[in-house]
């Protein structure tokens, strides 16, 4: 919430949230929270409408909500923590080295600075990269790979 004090952005959270940051979240005009969807479309919509996706995770092995955002064209500002920042770059967005809320915001700036930049015009074309068959032929790729090689990979 210290991000909403500190931008004039307007903030939607989604997902779950406990009673306590439900109150704390209510006195704040510029955050609007929807508890969850289970709708694919309206999810994607989401992602599309926003100019931005902060995911301020302390810890994640490889967020899909990343890879999610990007496949709907939106730029991600994240911070350098567990898978969090494996697929983001300068055409996908920014990595925030410290786990600071003012870094957050200078990540948000640098992504509006990008958009000037036209940084972001391919975004969310390669819709298909993360797919589930897309991913399923990776991993079928991989793991053939695994039996002829009969090496150790550590993934």
């Amino acid at each position: 919430f210290e991000l909403a004090s500190l931008t004039d952005h307007k903030i939607i959270i989604i997902g779950k949230m406990d009673s306590k940051n439900k109150k704390i979240m209510s006195s704040m005009k510029s955050i609007t929270h929807i508890e969850q969807t289970a709708n694919q479309q309206e999810l994607a919509k989401y992602y599309r409408e926003a100019l931005i996706f902060v995911n301020p995770t302390l810890q994640d092995n490889y967020p899909t909500t990343n890879l999610e955002a990007i496949s709907c064209g939106t730029p991600v500002v994240t911070f350098d923590t567990g898978g969090s920042a494996e697929e983001i770059n300068t055409n996908t967005g920014v990595v925030c080295k410290t786990k600071k809320t003012s870094e957050i915001i200078l990540g948000i700036e640098k992504v509006k600075d990008n958009y000037k930049k036209n940084v972001y015009a391919n975004l969310g074309e390669n819709l298909n990269l993360y797919s589930k068959e897309s991913m399923i032929e990776k991993y079928i790729l991989l793991m053939k790979g695994i039996n002829e090689n009969e090496k150790n990979i550590v993934l």
